[in-house]
């Protein structure tokens, strides 16, 4: 059986416009994905290309595609109340009370994450794992106790790579290591 709402998902944001905020750990992929989904993708980041890790992001992602539009620096933000998005999602750090952000939810903008969004349409079981100390841990030992029960099991969040985007299956869980940005 497939995955309905992720099917739903492709179907939606061919063609959207989205804001990803920040070029980081989690958005880039993020930000690779949706340009294969043929989202309209503005990418934006506090940090210019001088920034040695968010200029090796961008080279990445333009080599993927000449499409993606950018803003960055301390006015990252500023074209956001110009432009209209369907979607936005925001770095983890980042709260939603930040002023722009309420701009664009007023005009009608989903306010979302990375991490949001996957929880949303992954069918698998979903621990989430938080706290101030022992996550790596607590994360690893779950996804072992589930392996050994006879499970498929992914380790995703901070103690993984970044989020995979397809074969999500449903007999599967997931075992989350979230930093408080996060939860």
């Amino acid at each position: 059986m497939g995955n309905y709402k992720f099917e739903e998902f492709k179907k939606y944001i061919n063609g959207r416009k989205a804001a990803v905020i920040g070029i980081g750990i989690s958005n880039t992929p993020l930000i690779k994905w949706l340009i294969s989904l043929g989202c309209d993708v503005t990418a934006c980041d506090k940090n210019t290309e001088e920034d040695p890790v968010l200029k090796k992001n961008i080279d990445a992602l333009k080599e993927i595609s000449s499409d993606i539009k950018w803003s960055l620096g301390e006015s990252y933000l500023t074209h956001l109340r110009e432009d209209h998005y369907d979607i936005v999602f925001k770095t983890p750090k980042m709260r939603f009370e930040t002023p722009e952000l309420q701009a664009l939810k007023e005009m009608g903008s989903i306010l979302t994450t990375e991490m949001e969004l996957f929880m949303n349409l992954c069918p698998a079981e979903i621990f989430a794992i938080t706290g101030s100390d022992g996550k790596t841990t607590t994360t690893t030992l779950t996804s072992e106790i589930l392996k050994q029960a006879g499970y498929k099991v992914w380790i995703g969040g901070r103690s993984a790579t970044a989020l995979p985007r397809s074969n999500l299956k449903i007999r599967s869980f997931w075992s989350f290591h979230l930093s408080s940005f996060w939860a």
